[in-house]
């Protein structure tokens, strides 16, 4: 239960991060800003309640609260962004230093953390032009700078009493279960943009997923669909290829009989993912898979 509740505000700050980078898409959409705004509220309520929970007594005393998380969250969204401007501007030497994972991250002592998310933040620094078209703004830097700074400030974590604790869950739970429903809510506005906005739908259905760490999940689901009928294409072939190392072999997949696919495991970096079927124009994108994270593909492909 405590995983998966962990994973869900996880799922709700990788959200909440994704529409932040989208601000013209999120007002564009009727009704979605407002949603949104609950959706952040609410986020906010449940981080007070986590800000609460006592420190486990066995093992390093590593800070278990919002605070880290959204560190973690952040700066691993972050790090992703600088390796994709990496990867387009050929900068090998920004593509190692951006190399920090959310995994990287979680294993980290408090001091390493905050000096992972200090190096991400100042290779931002160095390139924010160029990583507006990215959705890494001034803004986002400032909040990503608040974030490092509270995370410095959140020691020591309040500790409470047995009653105290059972109350706080108990909150927490409604709380969650409303972050769900309003989250519901902003799925059924984010569909409308499944065909007017394609790269937005996918990320933000990407960043919706929750991932449930210590539990077998998938590293990537896709589904492959013919554009003009928005069917599933059942005997798709698609091909993941490496882009950032050579001598690694293709992975090869074909979609299934409602076209889709899904991959268990697959090695952390940079794919070129090309799908193609006798009749269609092959289609052509490249995805950052990253150990530990979940990756949604969705790829309409076009009569020839």
């Amino acid at each position: 239960m405590r995983n998966r509740l962990v994973a869900k505000q996880k799922r709700n700050i990788t959200v909440k991060s994704y529409l932040n980078a989208h601000p013209e898409i999120v007002n564009r959409i009727p009704g979605l800003a407002l949603a949104f705004s609950n959706f952040n509220t609410c986020i906010d309520d449940i981080n007070r309640c986590i800000d609460q929970v006592m420190l486990d007594t066995s093992g390093p005393k590593t800070i278990k609260t919002s605070v880290r998380q959204t560190l973690v969250t952040t700066t691993a969204d972050n790090a992703r962004k600088l390796r994709a401007f990496a990867l387009n501007s050929d900068n090998t030497v920004l593509m190692k230093e951006a190399s920090i994972t959310e995994t990287n991250l979680n294993r980290c002592s408090e001091v390493e953390l905050c000096e992972m998310s200090k190096s991400v933040r100042k290779r931002i620094e160095d390139n924010l032009t160029s990583l507006n078209a990215y959705g890494i703004t001034a803004d986002t830097l400032t909040n990503f700078q608040k974030t490092i700074d509270e995370y410095e400030t959140s020691i020591p974590v309040l500790r409470l009493g047995t009653t105290d604790k059972k109350q706080n869950n108990q909150t927490m739970e409604e709380l969650y279960d409303k972050a769900n429903s309003i989250l519901k809510k902003m799925d059924m506005l984010v569909d409308t943009t499944k065909l007017t906005d394609p790269a937005f739908y996918n990320g933000y259905y990407s960043a919706r997923k929750i991932i449930v760490t210590g539990v077998g999940s998938l590293m990537v689901k896709g589904i492959i669909t013919d554009s003009s009928t928005h069917q599933g294409l059942p005997g798709a072939t698609i091909t993941f290829s490496r882009t950032d190392t050579k001598g690694v072999s293709d992975i090869v997949k074909r979609s299934a009989a409602k076209g889709g696919f899904n991959i268990k495991s697959l090695p952390e970096g940079m794919y070129r993912v090309a799908v193609s079927k006798t009749g269609y124009i092959t289609q052509e994108i490249t995805v950052a898979i990253t150990r530990g994270e979940f990756t949604h593909i969705s790829i309409d492909l076009v009569k020839a």
